[in-house]
């Protein structure tokens, strides 16, 4: 069985209470505050990286209550995630890492990702 992983945060959120994944909790630090000038660049680089590399689903191919989890064979993206993950802890966001071999129902998958609907013990893990 393949193994994913995601990455979560100390951010939730609120519809579900699930921890934010990197790139929504990405999203609200953009949105939220300034990214510290000396950190700025390399979180644009990451996330523009990410933007050209990820391919981004039609939001009618996800349930609204799928997260998505990351395959792990990509050294380049698993680095390009750890560095996103080290601005996002560098202001005060804790980030954890999850492995599952189970990630519930999945929905929709590319090369990098998957969606899933998530069953009961992965949901329990979501809103540690």
């Amino acid at each position: 069985m393949p193994e994913y992983l995601r990455f979560q945060t100390s951010m939730r959120c609120q519809q579900n209470g699930y921890s934010l994944g990197l790139f929504q909790a990405a999203g609200r630090l953009r949105d939220d505050s300034e990214v510290e000038p000396q950190l700025e660049v390399m979180f644009d680089e990451t996330l523009d990286w990410f933007n050209q590399v990820l391919p981004v689903p039609r939001r009618f191919l996800i349930n609204g209550e799928s997260v998505f989890w990351y395959q792990t064979g990509s050294n380049e993206f698993m680095q390009r995630m750890w560095d996103l993950a080290g601005v996002l802890i560098l202001h005060a966001i804790q980030v954890k890492m999850i492995r599952t071999t189970d990630p519930g129902m999945i929905t929709y998958r590319d090369d990098y990702q998957i969606a899933a609907i998530p069953n009961r013990n992965i949901r329990r893990a979501l809103r540690v």
